[in-house]
């Protein structure tokens, strides 16, 4: 046995659409009477809450406007000092801290490295030239003060 699906096929036109169809099944919303957006639905038994109206307001409003005062012209000092190269001599420069015009003040201090070489040396069996490290300037720090205030002005190394 075989079957025929070679059946001839039928057109059937589509039912008739008429305007005052109900549509099948709850609509979502039923249609508000004014025209405007549509009502939701109720269920009986749901409560019904009613949506706030527009607040009242207690009078005419004011308005408060606060005007701030005019900015005040700050007056800047800018206070140029020229870079003075510090050696191992006093130097003349204008003091950061009291303004004058002097001429440095000038104190030498050992480094730490030095006392080093020394013990090194001594440790080395070179006894005799533990005083070369003293007598070096590298092993000397140079700061220069102002006679007038004692503010520290600068070192050099």
């Amino acid at each position: 046995m075989q079957a025929n699906y070679n059946l001839p096929q039928q057109q059937v036109p589509p039912p008739p659409y008429s305007p005052s169809a109900q549509p099948v099944g709850p609509t979502p919303y039923n249609a508000d009477k004014s025209g405007g957006l549509p009502i939701p639905q109720t269920f009986p038994g749901a409560p019904v809450y009613q949506q706030p109206g527009p607040v009242p307001t207690a009078g005419p409003q004011t308005h408060v406007i606060i005007n701030q005062p005019p900015p005040v012209p700050v007056q800047h000092t800018i206070i140029q000092t020229s870079a003075v190269a510090l050696g191992r001599a006093s130097a003349a420069m204008t003091c950061s801290s009291c303004q004058r015009s002097v001429t440095t003040k000038v104190s030498r201090s050992l480094k730490s490295d030095a006392w080093i070489c020394c013990v090194l040396l001594c440790l080395c069996g070179c006894e005799l030239c533990f005083w070369i490290p003293f007598v070096m300037d590298s092993n000397y720090i140079t700061r220069h003060s102002c006679p007038a205030c004692n503010a520290h002005l600068g070192s050099s190394m």
